[in-house]
């Protein structure tokens, strides 16, 4: 049979239809008649390849070659071949030979090129693409396939002119503007990064990697919805992309929308099981849901994949630590650092944990070393610092606290750390209003408005109304103080609103909310949307309750979102702000007409009449105790005692201790200081020749137990420059007599202010020698120790201290008053 052009054109139409089973039909009867026929080989051999009957298209070529060996096209076809199987050795020679017999056949080059660049001879490969690029200059695929290896080498400016290349060459090649603009992102150049990956999905809609590309511009400009909506086009174009679902997941996870979050991570998992990362975002994603189980199963699942992931062992870490599981957090974070000994991230956290283990000088270790490895951490600073305070090194915790001041210098929680610990060792008044100066200057006066407008009404005979800001409104000793006034409030001229923080909640926050007019839970609002909220509520006076304490809300006071701004109660001292215009004391923290006394505060201080306290210590007491007999009478010695926060025993409070002790041979100390804090002051006062076998050094205890150890004390020896504020108050109610050294601060004078209030005055020294003097005296006096235990507590509810009517009369009546102030003001 010879050879019949007919046949030939039509197995040519059935392979071009995609038919390929009739084309080889129709060419094994051709090539019965004409074996060596060049076409009907070259075509035979592309249908087997077609149908992935590879060994059959093999073997057509070569019979091609061997028949044609000058045929350049069959070498090049035969290389396709061999390089789709993976023998890139022997396409790479067939490419060589192709070329050698047509050094003008730019697909050969072409393929060559991409072959070595495959093999890692990028040079080679870049050759012989533009080799093909000789030979036809409009040739897009192989620009395209430059510019993505000059990409891969790092030279962006030939990828670029590359890419751009290509484009000129084919204007609809999207995948050339998308790859471009990839090349652009990187290079920081966004605009024109935009207006390529823009031009890729005009050019292509249904463009997957196209969408995600410019949703990751956007992303990276910080517009989250657009990014959002383009990782979505990309997810419903593509459904099993995974990478275009972590995307999604992940801004939604940006924008606090956890369960979509979630849902998306669950998705990206369901594409990618084994995406440890996945696994650990899907985690965080729970977490933040309160769903703390499942979350960590996943984290677990994540751990399971990849158990040298430092970062991953960190996360389970901080979800145990949330959970008080602090020995499960403590090993979680050793695994971190296991696999990662340089994660200061996580020395720090396990320094943390350590720390509220109770092993204090092992956390310092940890968090200075932390501090090494990261010294521009602010977080290990801190807590270095808080470790330091908690040992009672307060020189160091100040010095620390300044260190993370400057590591992060716009960190508002810090700098109130800062702040407060000053109060614990400033003597000079000065000193802390300094401080807390710089803090308003560079924290709140940004965020205070240069005029608001109150809608509030200026109606003298309607009720005023006062919010309380604070955290602590549970089982806290602030609650001694806020309970008894929100239970004697005048609700007929003052409406009361509380503004919760607490998070933990319990039955001293039942109780309180049915002593106030509205309550409201804000811990989980922003100070911003906390503002507003006060704003809508239309609260006339607002009290600020904790200063500068933990979770205190000075960045929302500085938006004045009241008329009236007033701080009580946390701590007598100044918050620095102006946005706070009254501050509350009394005649004995501040003694009116002493020069210079008010310039100690940013803000006007109101002076009550009597006291700055009103306290009802039965407030967090289950079962209040009786007061006890004079301890001494069956001791046969005196005892002293401290249950104050280690943090206040300063060197000068240490130096008056050591000398009462030299003055009473036979005395005991009770002190409260747990393990950590208590080697640092037996060591101190053991320098300042104490017999340390002489003091029984007790660890923190429930607060009934607390109370029962003064059953064990003759005298409360107080601590200064902070002196003691809540526990001098418990020791008074249980009958043990507190003398107090009185300084400059407002903390300094606590003492002074409470004996001053029970007649007691005698008790208050304001030099040392004078305070050693007079707790020498009264340990001589058992008679006096006798009465005052047998009288104290009754003394303590008879003196305004506990007259709760009679003291909230007084705070209305400086509310009010700065109230009708700001009422005659003009508008």
């Amino acid at each position: 049979m010879s050879f019949d052009p007919n046949v030939y054109q039509s197995a040519a139409a059935h392979f071009s239809g995609g038919q390929y089973h009739e084309a080889l039909s129709a060419l094994g009867a051709m090539l019965e008649a004409s074996p060596a026929h060049p076409e009907a080989l070259n075509l035979a051999a592309t249908c087997c390849y077609c149908l992935n009957r590879h060994a059959e298209a093999e073997s057509h070529w070569r019979r091609a070659i061997a028949e044609h060996p000058d045929i350049a096209g069959n070498y090049a076809n035969l290389g396709n071949l061999l390089l789709a199987q993976g023998r890139l050795s022997d396409a790479e020679a067939m490419y060589r030979q192709a070329i050698r017999l047509k050094p003008d056949f730019a697909e050969a080059h072409y393929n060559l090129g991409n072959l070595l660049n495959r093999l890692g001879r990028h040079e080679e490969g870049a050759a012989a693409l533009l080799d093909a690029l000789s030979v036809r200059p409009d040739f897009a695929e192989a620009h395209f396939n430059l510019g993505n290896l000059r990409t891969e080498q790092g030279r962006a400016d030939d990828a670029e002119r590359a890419f751009r290349a290509a484009i000129a060459a084919r204007p609809a090649y999207a995948d050339a503007c998308n790859n471009l603009g990839n090349l652009l992102r990187a290079s920081g150049r966004t605009k024109e990064a935009r207006a390529a990956l823009r031009q890729a999905v005009v050019l292509r809609p249904d463009f997957a990697e196209g969408h995600l590309n410019l949703g990751h511009v956007w992303r990276d400009a910080g517009r989250w919805a657009r990014a959002l909506a383009l990782y979505r086009r990309a997810c419903d174009v593509r459904p099993d992309y995974a990478d275009a679902w972590r995307s999604r997941a992940a801004v939604l996870s940006h924008q606090e929308r956890f369960a979509d979050a979630e849902a998306a991570y669950r998705q990206v998992l369901a594409l990618d099981p084994g995406d440890a990362a996945a696994h650990g975002a899907l985690a965080y994603a729970l977490d933040r849901q309160e769903r703390v189980r499942e979350a960590e199963v996943a984290y677990r699942a994540a751990l399971a994949l990849r158990p040298d992931a430092a970062e991953l062992h960190y996360n389970l870490g901080v979800l145990l630590g949330d959970q008080k599981r602090l020995d499960e957090a403590e090993a979680a974070y050793r695994n971190a650092i296991s696999h990662d000994p340089d994660y200061a991230e996580a020395h720090n956290n396990l320094g943390r944990i350590v720390r509220d283990l109770g092993r204090l000088p092992e956390a310092a270790a940890i968090l200075g070393h932390a501090v090494a490895l990261r010294p521009d951490v602010r977080e290990a600073h801190n807590n270095l610092a808080a470790t330091l305070k908690d040992m009672g090194a307060m020189a160091e915790s100040i010095a620390e606290f300044r260190r993370a001041v400057d590591c992060a210098p716009d960190n508002e929680c810090v700098h109130r750390n800062l702040n407060y610990a000053l109060t614990y060792h400033a003597e000079d008044p000065h000193e802390i209003l300094d401080e807390c100066l710089r803090f308003a200057a560079r924290h709140e006066a940004p965020l205070r408005p240069a005029e608001v407008d109150y809608p509030n009404s200026r109606d003298p005979s309607r009720r005023v109304r006062i919010g309380y800001v604070a955290p602590d409104f549970n089982m806290h000793c602030q609650s001694m103080f806020t309970a008894p006034v929100f239970g004697a409030h005048d609700h007929a001229a003052f409406e009361i609103v509380c503004y919760s923080s607490t998070s933990d909640t319990d039955h001293i926050t039942a109780s309180m909310r049915t002593k106030v007019d509205l309550w409201r839970d804000v811990h989980a609002l922003s100070d911003e949307a906390l503002a507003q909220r006060i704003r809508d509520d239309r609260i006339d006076v607002l009290v600020d309750l904790t200063l500068h304490m933990s979770q205190g809300r000075p960045l929302l006071f500085a938006r004045c979102p009241a008329p009236v701004q007033v701080q009580w109660l946390g701590y007598p001292g100044t918050t620095g702000s102006s946005a706070i215009r009254y501050r509350l004391t009394d005649p004995w923290i501040d003694p009116p007409g002493r020069p210079d006394v008010d310039a100690r505060y940013s803000e006007r201080s109101i002076r009550l009449p009597e006291t700055f306290w009103c306290v009802d210590p039965r407030v967090t007491t289950q079962h209040a105790p009786e007061v006890g007999p004079l301890p001494a009478l069956a001791n046969g010695h005196i005892t002293f005692g401290c249950l104050n926060n280690p943090c206040k025993a300063s060197d000068r409070t240490l130096n008056m201790w050591a000398a009462v002790l030299a003055t009473t041979p036979g005395a005991r100390l009770v002190l409260l200081s747990p393990p950590g804090a208590r080697e640092r002051a037996a060591e101190r006062l053991g320098a300042l020749g104490v017999d340390i076998a002489r003091i029984e050094f007790l660890d923190y205890q429930p607060r009934d137990a607390y109370l029962r150890t003064y059953d064990r004390i003759d005298i409360g020896l107080d601590t200064f420059p902070y002196n003691g504020h809540t526990t001098s108050l418990d020791a008074l109610w249980m009958g043990v007599p507190v003398p107090s050294r009185a300084g400059e601060t407002a903390v300094s004078r606590a003492g002074l202010s409470f004996l001053m209030n029970l007649g007691l005055g005698d008790l208050a020294a304001h030099d040392d020698a004078a305070y050693v003097d007079i707790v020498s005296r009264l340990a001589c006096d058992l008679p006096r120790l006798a009465h005052l235990r047998a009288s104290l507590r009754a003394r303590l509810e008879a003196s305004p201290m506990m007259d709760a009517p009679r003291f909230t009369r007084h705070l209305e009546a400086a509310y009010r008053a700065m109230w009708q102030a700001w009422r005659a003001a003009p508008d």
